[in-house]
C-alpha cells in the first residue's frame, strides 16, 4: 500500500506555490500520511494537516506586508520600500511578525491538528543552546505549537523569537527542505517541494529505497518578501501545474500541455531529409571540427532539459516550441494544447512586434543562403542559443506552411 510523505521547503511568500502543489495532491486524491516542513513549509504544513484548504487559500489570496509584519510607514505595494524597512529593522529590533502570529492563532487549532492521521514535523534551531531541532508534533509540548510553528519561521531580521527564555530562529538555517526527516517514516513515496528559499538543505544521499517525487519551479517565483497579488496567484498556478506534471497527469518541459494527440503534428513532425539539408545550409554546417565545437558549445549553453533539442523527433520540435514561447514571453501558469500554443506563437510574431521579436523574425527563410543571411545565424548560434533555436524554429515552421 502506497503512503505518502510531504516536504515543504522554505521561501517566504514564495510558499503560495506549496498551495498550488496540495490543490493538485486534491484532485489526483494523493492521501498525504506525513507532512514536514521549514519556515513557510511549516506553517503551510499545519493547515495541510488540519485539511484548511479554504483557510489558506483565503490567507494567500488576501496576504500583504502588513498583515504579516509590523512596520511602521511602509507602503505594501508592489515594490517595498527597503529604506524603511532598513529604518524599522535597526530601530526596532528586526521586523516584528506579530500580525503573523495573530493569524496562526486564528487559523491553527492545535486539538485538531495533534488528532489528525497526517503526523507533522517541522525543522528550527535553538540559539540559545546552538541545537538545530528536527521535532515532530509529539515532541512539541502542549500549548506552545503556534509557538514552535513560529520559531521555524523566525528569519535572521525578524525580532527575537523566544520560548521559555530560549532564542528560536528559522530552520531553513539548519535544513530548509527536510525530506530526511521522513526517511524512517515507512514512506513509499517523498514528495519534495523546493521552493528554492535561503538557507541549507541536508540532501537525502541515498533515494534508491523510495520513490521521490520532485516538484520545483522551472522558473524564480520572486523574492521571499514580495506580495503582490499577481505573482502570488501565478505561483499557485505554477505549482498546481507542475503537480499535475510531476504525476504524468499533464505533460510538458518549461510550459504545461493537455495529454492529448497532437492535432498539428503536420507541422510538428520529425524533420525529414530534405528539410534537415536545408537547415544545415541556412549555417553553412559542413560538419568540420570546428562548426561541431562551435555549434555544440553554444547549444551546451543552455538548460540541461533543452539539451535534448539535438535530437531528431517530434518531441524535440515540441520542445523547440516551448523554447519559442519562453523567448517569445508567452505565459506559463496555464495548459496549452499543442494547437494553442502555435497559434499564439505565429500570431505573436504577426501582431505588436517588440525588438526581439523582429530580431527573432530576420532572415527567416531557410532557403535563403546567402553569405549575409548565413553570417547572421551563425552569429546568433554562437551568442544567443535560446534565441537561434527559436529563430530556427520559426524557419522551419514558416517554411513547411508555406509548403
Amino acid at each position: 500500500m502506497n503512503s505518502y510523505g510531504l516536504s515543504l521547503g522554505g521561501g517566504g511568500s514564495r510558499g503560495a506555490y506549496q498551495l498550488g502543489v496540495w490543490k493538485a495532491l486534491k484532485e489526483l486524491n494523493i492521501k498525504i500520511d506525513h507532512v514536514v516542513g521549514t519556515s513557510i513549509g511549516a506553517i503551510n504544513g499545519a493547515f495541510i494537516c488540519q485539511d484548511k484548504f479554504d483557510e489558506l487559500l483565503n490567507l494567500w489570496s488576501n496576504v500583504t506586508l502588513n498583515s504579516c509584519f509590523e512596520v511602521k510607514d511602509i507602503i505594501c505595494k508592489d515594490a517595498i520600500d527597503i529604506p524603511l524597512i532598513i529604518k524599522s529593522l535597526i530601530n526596532d529590533g528586526g521586523l516584528n511578525p506579530g500580525p503573523l502570529r495573530q493569524l496562526l492563532q486564528e487559523n491553527i487549532n492545535e486539538d485538531l491538528l495533534r488528532n489528525s492521521s497526517i503526523e507533522y514535523g517541522i525543522v528550527t534551531i535553538c540559539l540559545s543552546s546552538f541545537k538545530p531541532l528536527e521535532i515532530f508534533i509529539e515532541e512539541i509540548p502542549p500549548g506552545k505549537l503556534v509557538d514552535y510553528i513560529m520559531a521555524s519561521a523566525s528569519l535572521p531580521g525578524f525580532k527575537k523569537f523566544l520560548i521559555e527564555n530560549e532564542c528560536f530562529i528559522d530552520g531553513g538555517l539548519y535544513n530548509n527542505l527536510p525530506s530526511s526527516m521522513l526517511i524512517n517514516k515507512n514512506c513509499t513515496h517523498i514528495i519534495e517541494v523546493d521552493i528554492e528559499g535561503p538557507g541549507f538543505t541536508k540532501r537525502v544521499k541515498d533515494k534508491s529505497t523510495l520513490d521521490f517525487i520532485e516538484i520545483k519551479p522551472k522558473d524564480s517565483l520572486g523574492s521571499i518578501l514580495s506580495f503582490d497579488p499577481k505573482l502570488i496567484k501565478t505561483n499557485l498556478n505554477l505549482g498546481y501545474l507542475d503537480t499535475l506534471k510531476a504525476f504524468n497527469s499533464i505533460k510538458g518541459t518549461y510550459y504545461h500541455f493537455f495529454k492529448q494527440e497532437l492535432l498539428t503534428e503536420n507541422l510538428l513532425h520529425k524533420v525529414n531529409d530534405d528539410e534537415l539539408l536545408l537547415l544545415l545550409k541556412s549555417i553553412d554546417f559542413n560538419n568540420s571540427f570546428f562548426d561541431k565545437i562551435t555549434f555544440f558549445r553554444g547549444l551546451n549553453k543552455l538548460k540541461s532539459g533543452a539539451r535534448s533539442i539535438l535530437i531528431n523527433s517530434t518531441e524535440s520540435l515540441q520542445l523547440a516550441m516551448e523554447i519559442t514561447a519562453e523567448v517569445l514571453t508567452l505565459p506559463k501558469d496555464k495548459v496549452y494544447s499543442t494547437d494553442e500554443m502555435l497559434l499564439k506563437i505565429i500570431n505573436e510574431t504577426k501582431h505588436n512586434k517588440s525588438l526581439k521579436e523582429i530580431f527573432l523574425l530576420t532572415n527567416c527563410d531557410i532557403q535563403d543562403h546567402s553569405p549575409p543571411k548565413i553570417l547572421f545565424r551563425r552569429t546568433l548560434a554562437i551568442s544567443f542559443p535560446t534565441e537561434f533555436i527559436a529563430h530556427m524554429f520559426l524557419s522551419l515552421i514558416k517554411y513547411r506552411i508555406k509548403h
